[in-house]
């Protein structure tokens, strides 16, 4: 697989355990994380970033249309340090018992403790247009980006 995710405290990868398909990590009360998200790939992904069934930008509850998340450039990274509160700012992440979680503090049932990432591939689209008489120039091949298929990444 061509994205990498990482969890990290203090800036240092936290140590993944895998059980039956799934990945697991040691989350210590009251410490901070960000989660990092690796693209090793010419093509740039968009990564939806849920934690505790809410998506990370939005802070609405997990559906399987949202499409609201992170550019990661090709060959690049990205690291989510928080729940977005607008934009330039954050809130950070924390490990928290399950009762103090920002899906419980919004009055939401959600996936306490799971950290969920949807990854979607850049398809570029090729969009001709006829040629723009009588204004001296002509366009013809503009490229649109937009995002198909998706990659569940542990």
């Amino acid at each position: 697989m061509n994205t990498q995710v990482e969890v990290l405290v203090n800036g240092k990868p936290i140590k993944q355990y895998q059980h039956e398909g799934k990945t697991f990590i040691e989350a210590r009360v009251n410490t901070e994380y960000t989660i990092k998200v690796k693209n090793s790939s010419s093509k740039r992904k968009l990564a939806v970033i849920t934690v505790d069934g809410l998506n990370v930008i939005s802070g609405n509850p997990h559906s399987d249309t949202d499409r609201q998340g992170y550019i990661v450039g090709a060959w690049d990274a990205l690291e989510v340090k928080g729940f977005r509160k607008d934009m330039s700012s954050v809130g950070a992440f924390k490990f928290c018992q399950a009762g103090g979680s920002y899906c419980n503090e919004k009055g939401l049932k959600g996936n306490n403790g799971i950290i969920g990432i949807r990854v979607y591939d850049e398809v570029v689209k090729t969009v001709f247009r006829s040629p723009m008489w009588g204004s001296g120039r002509n366009r013809y091949g503009t490229e649109e980006p937009h995002y198909k298929g998706s990659s569940s990444v542990p």
